[in-house]
């Protein structure tokens, strides 16, 4: 472990930590995704793959023989793991379509905006709706029934999912204040009134495609059906890794479909095409590869693993500034029978049926959009405008609010 300057004259102390040489790229990976959820009091990580070591901005020194022995015991947790590496499915450096050019960069370049605030979203809403008429557009290619489900989610509907055990980093519970005379007067008066609230029996959801497996639960299903739904979504995140395309609320277009086998293999295929006609027409830079879930637990770790051999999660990466910068804005996952058998979802034969879904995080679409194009509409390429339905005079006086 060695120690570096104090950064910019605050109490922020950069740290570096050496790891063992024998970790692979993938297992690197693994231990920053584990990290970043296990110590609070840290404002940056980089897990530094060329020089093996974890590279950290802390504001508590005395903190640190505590840090030094979560990496420890995080790094002999992915040694353990045998890794799969992620497949390129699609890339735009096998051919995709392309159409920027240096006075399009420029604009991009030259302008600042954000779609990040410290509580919540802010969403220009031109692009926005755009977006979201573009992502309608596509699920109505499958024939989806249209869905609007709550921004609160049963825990007992996650709990049939494993959710809140699996990936506790990222939950949000929903406590409430009990509905008793003396406990909402104490609350007045009371000092610390955050030691008053209970759990409620709910959480902020995390995933959309999880209420439509809860409107099915018990049921037959009788042929294909596909559900589409937009949806705010809720991911605890660490404070510092939040802004740019990483929002702890944020909304997500979501397609589900459920049937047999053969009719989720298909309808999986056919959205990957599409998915990627759009991308690649919005002259976007990136890939479609193999993902897994970020599970914590070494126990789950496999799981993982075997997402990646099996093509059970794919995600579209976006690639910004020559690739400096990626981000997953879509994700065409195959759920084969599990969440299914969970909630008890069955055909008319009593078998259990498959699913799948899609996802679009639209601000991350955004996010993808103003960082290549710029945050003024009329200097984007008229193709891009057009297949946004981004034309009329009103749409190009508007962009997003430059910082002050």
């Amino acid at each position: 472990m060695t120690a570096g300057e104090e950064n910019g004259g605050d109490s922020d102390v950069n740290y570096s930590f050496a790891l063992d040489k024998s970790l692979n790229e993938q297992q690197m990976e693994l231990l920053y995704g584990k990290l970043i959820y296990s110590i609070e009091g840290i404002v940056s990580c980089i897990v530094d793959a060329d020089n093996h070591e974890v590279v950290l901005d802390i504001t508590d020194p005395e903190r640190l023989p505590v840090i030094e022995d979560t990496i420890t015991a995080l790094q002999e947790e992915v040694k353990r793991v045998r890794t799969v590496k992620r497949r390129v499915i699609k890339s735009t450096q096998q051919g995709g379509i392309t159409i920027q050019d240096a006075a399009v960069t420029q604009n991009a370049d030259s302008h600042d905006f954000t779609l990040h605030k410290e509580l919540g979203a802010e969403m220009p809403a031109v692009l926005f709706k755009a977006l979201e008429n573009v992502f309608t557009h596509l699920t109505e290619l499958f024939g989806a029934e249209k869905r609007k489900y709550p921004s609160l989610i049963l825990q007992a509907t996650l709990s049939k999912l494993n959710y809140i055990e699996t990936y506790p980093q990222n939950i949000y519970l929903v406590s409430e204040i009990p509905h008793q005379m003396e406990t909402l007067e104490s609350v007045r008066h009371h000092e610390h009134f955050e030691r008053i609230p209970r759990l409620s029996g709910y959480a902020l959801t995390p995933a959309a495609c999880f209420h439509c497996y809860e409107e099915l639960e018990g049921q037959v299903v009788n042929g294909p059906l596909v559900l589409a739904s937009t949806s705010n979504c809720f991911r605890h995140e660490a404070p510092w890794r939040l802004g740019k395309h990483r929002m702890n609320e944020f909304n997500v277009k979501e397609l589900a479909f459920i049937g047999d086998a053969e009719f989720v293999r298909a309808t999986r295929l056919q959205a990957v095409e599409e998915i990627w006609a759009l991308f690649t027409a919005l002259g976007l830079e990136g890939s479609i590869e193999t993902a897994s879930d970020p599970f914590y637990f070494e126990e789950d770790v496999l799981k993982g693993q075997h997402q990646l051999m099996a093509d059970m999660k794919y995600e579209l990466i976006c690639r910004l500034d020559g690739g400096k910068e990626s981000f997953a804005i879509s994700s065409v996952n195959d759920m084969r029978q599990s969440l299914c058998k969970a909630f008890d979802i069955r055909d008319r034969n009593g078998n259990w049926q498959h699913s799948g879904c899609v996802g679009f995080g639209i601000e991350r679409w955004m996010y993808a959009l103003f960082a290549t194009y710029g945050n003024v509409l009329a200097f984007w390429p008229e193709p891009i405008r057009k297949l946004l339905g981004l034309e009329s005079e009103d749409h190009l006086e508007k962009g997003v609010e430059e910082k002050a």
